[in-house]
């Protein structure tokens, strides 16, 4: 039981080349700067569950020369800390360590922790000495805003027409149209002779003219209080209304987003002839940047990046499909395309076309028309589609999914998915290895069951903040193949719960933070009991699991329970492999 550091200052001068050193489980405390200097070859040190108290003792690890991975849980001075904002304060206070209590520190990571101990120290009178060092580094780092993050699907607002006013409460997620349609049955005239003025209750001078093109009312931001009039106008006078405000969403299509984007007044001119054009380098080829290897060759554009365009359809793509052809990555995220017919009319020109992202834009339903679902076509080179916030059915997605045979990576996420209904015949996708539903609405372990049925190949799932509870052992049997399952925000209240992913025949890695089970542990506790609980997961939480942590926390879970009446089935277990007896 070694207190005091200036006794390991004597172990470095006996054992000068040591470069990992294990001080688990010793009550030491008060590290001085002078201690480095006698590991001049130390690059792994364990620190867990020492008496380390203070931020000038995690400082003084900068003065161990080559120290790049650390562990430093267990210590009283990060117990009263949430565990994301004690990596955050280590991690800016370290800069030269590379990994900390198993996991690797990434360079967005370090930056984020830096700014945050930035934000933090702001207005200490007194400062720590990183603080100046790395003000010196992020000279632009401000008060974060206070920004209301709510999803807004409803508002209660004031409706006028003519002499008549209503307070009604209305879908933020329907189309304009489908608005209009209802308050021109509300107030009995005619859907083509009116038009809808918005006015926000946030005191804008300017109005906004609704367009009945636009996918969703949520380009808008309506929100409580605000107000819409109708207005009886000629259809070709609406037209003109919308043309000339400002501040509406100036809609288009991909083919001419594309062109003005991509194409200067040369290369559009040559689009129309249908001759070769100069495109600016990727990424992949920026060392050719300048270079003239063949005048009638151009660049490959392999990513096209048209977010926030108000795109309402594909536009005519022939005229630039020569220039589509070698297109492995698009991104289409924030637009107005209102069905998969849609995105067809463009992929169709992306043979090579790898990565597609429709993050937030409103896919209502799969196809237009019964015709278009007829000629739904293959699209085999797609490997990953983020379908994220499209507000896309379930039995809508698995009709699209059924034109991407090689998808691998699926991302669904807030789609305010409740349940995963078993579809009639038995269609199943063995394609899918990845599959992210986190923020959706299940709360049913069963649902998910039914998800294992129709993606028997997954290999990664991602359930985060979903109300999911009462995980039973029967679900595992539907997983065949999954390693990573990433259940942080659930629900899971019981240890029985916990017990039951053992039932999961491959898993291995798993990420159980934020689970109300595990509220009144601390993060040392809490992670003890889980590896003891879980003998074949081999990663928590990102971080790996050493042989030398685990029997630590087998042999903890066996002291924390040797007193206890009812103990759990792995105790005894735990008894045989560490032959210990039992009380």
């Amino acid at each position: 039981m070694v207190t005091s550091w200036s006794e390991i200052a004597k172990l470095g001068q006996l054992f000068p080349n040591v470069e990992n050193l294990l001080l688990v489980n010793n009550p030491l405390s008060g590290l001085t700067e002078d201690i480095g200097g006698h590991f001049a070859c130390l690059k792994q040190l364990s620190t867990l569950d020492t008496k380390l108290s203070s931020w000038e003792d995690i400082d003084n690890f900068n003065h161990f020369p080559k120290l790049t991975e650390l562990q430093l849980r267990g210590i009283p001075l990060l117990k009263k800390l949430k565990e994301k904002e004690s990596r955050q304060l280590v991690v800016a206070r370290l800069p030269h360590v590379t990994k900390l209590n198993n996991s690797p520190i990434s360079e967005p990571e370090r930056e984020d922790a830096e700014r945050a101990f930035i934000r933090k120290f702001m207005d200490s009178t007194e400062k720590p000495k990183r603080y100046e060092e790395l003000s010196s580094v992020h000279k632009n780092v401000h008060r974060l805003a206070q920004v209301d993050m709510t999803v807004v699907t409803s508002a209660t607002i004031t409706i006028k027409y003519k002499e008549k006013t209503d307070t009604m409460t209305i879908s933020t997620e329907q189309t304009c149209k489908q608005l209009k349609k209802t308050l021109a049955s509300h107030f009995g005239v005619r859907r083509s002779n009116i038009r809808l003025l918005y006015w926000s209750a946030k005191g804008d001078s300017e109005i906004d003219v609704l367009d009945p093109r636009t996918t969703s009312l949520k380009w808008y931001n309506i929100r409580d209080g605000d107000e819409i009039t109708l207005e009886e106008s000629e259809p070709q006078e609406v037209t003109r209304a919308m043309n000339a405000n400002p501040k509406t969403p100036s809609f288009t299509t991909f083919a001419e987003a594309f062109i003005a984007k991509y194409l200067t007044e040369g290369e559009m001119a040559s689009v129309a002839s249908y001759t070769s054009i100069l495109f600016i380098p990727s990424s992949s080829e920026g060392k050719a940047r300048g270079e003239e290897k063949d005048r009638k060759s151009h660049y490959d554009m392999k990513q096209i990046i048209l977010s926030h365009k108000y795109l309402i359809a594909a536009g005519d793509c022939q005229e630039i499909a020569d220039k589509l052809q070698v297109v492995t990555e698009l991104d289409v995220s924030h637009n107005a395309l209102c069905c998969w017919t849609g995105v067809e009319e463009i992929i169709k020109f992306m043979p090579n076309l790898v990565h597609l992202n429709l993050t937030s834009t409103n896919l209502s339903v799969v196809y237009a028309d019964e015709e278009a679902a007829q000629r739904k076509q293959q699209f085999k080179s797609i490997k990953t589609a983020i379908l994220s916030d499209t507000l896309l059915k379930w039995p809508y997605l698995l009709s699209a999914l059924s034109g991407l045979p090689c998808l691998e990576e699926l991302h669904f996420g807030t789609n305010n998915l409740a349940s995963i209904p078993t579809p009639i015949d038995e269609t199943c996708f063995t394609s899918v290895r990845k599959f992210y539903l986190n923020r959706n609405l299940l709360s049913k372990w069963s649902e998910i069951a039914t998800l294992g049925k129709l993606f028997p190949s997954i290999e990664s799932l991602h359930l985060e903040k979903n109300p999911l509870s009462g995980l039973t052992e029967d679900i595992g049997r539907h997983f065949a193949c999954l390693r990573q399952l990433d259940i942080t925000d659930i629900n899971l209240l019981t240890w029985e719960e916990l017990d039951n992913l053992n039932h999961f025949p491959n898993l291995e890695d798993v990420k159980l933070r934020g689970i109300p089970l595990l509220e009144e542990f601390d993060e040392k506790e809490s992670r003890e009991l889980l590896i003891a609980r879980l003998p074949k997961i081999r990663k928590l939480n990102n971080s790996s699991i050493f042989e030398l942590e685990r029997d630590c926390a087998e042999r903890a879970f066996i002291e924390k329970y040797a007193d206890i009446p009812e103990k759990p089935t792995r105790y005894d277990e735990l008894l045989a492999i560490h032959h210990v007896e039992a009380n």
